[in-house]
């Protein structure tokens, strides 16, 4: 959840500069309440933290990764989807072994 002022919702670029600052230290986590959670494709939700701390072995291997937004769409129950496109770049460094799933 994006920590908005209360009966806002979060506009589209606020959306878009949360999901492209998912990485330690990004956006995200200065926009994120400590209660958020993420859905990403078959995986179940998990805490912003736990996501970040992935997100930072990940990072360690492919030091050029990019996320690029590609669109914002409101779902009737309030939610969000967006649609993403995540750009690696070549590995400079090994992936270590990484959880939850």
């Amino acid at each position: 959840m994006l920590n908005m002022t209360a009966g806002t919702l979060p506009d589209e670029e606020s959306i878009r500069r949360f999901v492209c600052g998912l990485r330690p230290g990004g956006a995200a986590e200065k926009m994120a309440s400590h209660d958020c959670l993420l859905c990403l494709p078959g995986m179940p939700p998990m805490q912003l933290t736990a996501l970040l701390q992935i997100k930072a072995d990940a990072l360690r291997a492919f030091p050029q990764w990019e996320t690029v937004c590609h669109g914002v769409q409101k779902n009737n129950d309030g939610s969000y989807t967006v649609l993403t496109q995540q750009r690696v770049g070549p590995m400079r460094h090994d992936l270590p072994a990484m959880g939850p799933f």
